[in-house]
């Protein structure tokens, strides 16, 4: 990525119809549930929030 020496993006996805898919969307649905409102509102604010392994 330009103007970010370093760092590398990384993007993976899920065959749309694939039981991963699926269960993507579910957890999707469930850490979207589980924010309070003020947190929804910062996630779109705020950026990126790196993913852990």
């Amino acid at each position: 990525m330009n103007g970010a020496p370093g760092q590398t993006l990384v993007v993976h996805h899920a065959e749309p119809g694939s039981d991963t898919a699926q269960a993507l969307s579910l957890l999707g649905s469930m850490a979207a549930e589980s924010r309070t409102p003020n947190e929804q509102v910062n996630s779109r604010t705020d950026g990126f929030t790196p993913a852990t392994t």
